[in-house]
């Protein structure tokens, strides 16, 4: 993979913390040129150390999107692969969760990283190459309780990416979709409860899953050869969710109406 990001420019949304500074160190240690954006910008100087080039980016702010993807191609001239990776969770009944905090889960997890895709694809398609590869979620493709914004928000991700796939065809531009399951981070940490408060610990899903390292090296590859979808760190829950979903749907759903969810 080393020599195929030599000299790339690659671009990622939601580089602090978990999956995305791993994606940033593999990005880093291949020999791409980096443009990071997301978190606070000293966390953002300090994970693109001497090499990365950090653009704040306010997810909630949709007036500011349009010059932040400016200046993030400003930075190199172009943006060879987009990593679309920034996300908030929930731990909240859909019945609780205000509707504020219901629109900042979508804003982050996919109406902002929507348009953010649209404009760098625009110059993509000008160029007749370039790569998008946008992070989303076993809870992308099967529905858990006090999730329903994050849901909602991954599932979107299939839906739209799948449908700008198609129309980027032949164009030179790919669309991956990467779909982890359990990976060790702090997501289910800083996941929002009803009211926008941190749920603050560590779901046992998280604490044994994957680690976040091996992820990206697996999400940077994908991209890198085009692949349509990637799932990866399922574990046996995520894969007898899957399989009961797609072909039991009935009993998928009898069974994680009674599950005991954290």
């Amino acid at each position: 993979m080393a020599e195929s990001l030599n000299d790339m420019v690659i671009w990622v949304v939601g580089a602090t913390g978990g999956i995305g500074t791993q994606l940033v160190r593999a990005a880093a240690a291949g020999g791409a040129r980096l443009v990071l954006s997301g978190g606070p910008l000293e966390q953002l100087r300090a994970i693109a150390g001497k090499d990365g080039h950090p653009v704040p980016l306010d997810l909630t702010d949709h007036d500011a999107l349009a010059p932040v993807v400016e200046a993030a191609h400003a930075v190199f001239g172009r943006i060879d692969l987009l990593v679309l990776n920034a996300g908030i969770s929930q731990r909240a009944a859909a019945a609780e969760t205000e509707y504020r905090i219901l629109k900042r889960i979508i804003d982050i997890d996919f109406l902002a990283q929507a348009e953010i895709a649209r404009r760098t694809a625009a110059g993509m398609v000008q160029r007749g190459s370039g790569a998008i590869l946008v992070v989303s979620s076993l809870a992308g493709l099967v529905a858990t309780p006090l999730r329903s914004g994050y849901c909602a928000a991954k599932h979107a991700i299939h839906g739209y990416y799948n449908a700008l796939r198609a129309e980027l065809a032949g164009s030179g531009v790919s669309v991956t979709i990467g779909v982890p399951g359990f990976v060790r981070t702090d997501i289910s940490r800083n996941a929002v409860t009803a009211n926008g408060g941190a749920y603050g610990r560590m779901d046992p899903n998280q604490s044994g899953g994957s680690e976040p390292a091996a992820v990206a090296q697996r999400l940077l590859a994908a991209a890198l050869a085009g692949r349509r979808e990637i799932r990866m760190a399922m574990g046996v829950k995520g894969r007898l969710a899957l399989a009961l979903s797609a072909c039991l749907p009935g009993v998928y759903a009898w069974i994680i109406a009674r599950a005991r969810v954290t």
